[in-house]
């Protein structure tokens, strides 16, 4: 390569970046799994990250660079280990009210 050539960084090159980095963590996740990651799965991890530890979607929207609302969407599917925690706390003290409140 020339000292003066241009090169530019492709979304396809990302892609093949992070799907080094996916084969290097999970050596043996079969090339039809692997397809479904892109630079955008990173987007999506990030919003449901940000929105797992409390930020609201104005900050979301600013810091994945997302000019419409569409995070909300990957937000509404994303089922977390943490978010099925906090949903089962809160099912549990409204279950505990209730008993509460036919006892009285």
């Amino acid at each position: 390569m020339d000292k003066h050539e241009v090169t530019y960084l492709t979304g396809q090159a990302c892609t093949e970046i992070v799907h080094k980095q996916i084969k290097i963590a999970f050596p043996m996740i079969p090339e039809e799994e692997l397809r479904l990651y892109s630079t955008h799965s990173l987007y999506v991890t990030a919003a449901n990250l940000l929105h797992e530890v409390g930020k609201d979607g104005s900050y979301i929207k600013l810091r994945c660079r997302w000019k419409s609302d569409c995070y909300e969407i990957y937000l509404h599917n994303h089922n977390s280990a943490k978010i099925r925690r906090q949903h089962a706390e809160a099912l549990a003290l409204a279950d505990e009210e209730l008993i509460a409140m036919s006892v009285r």
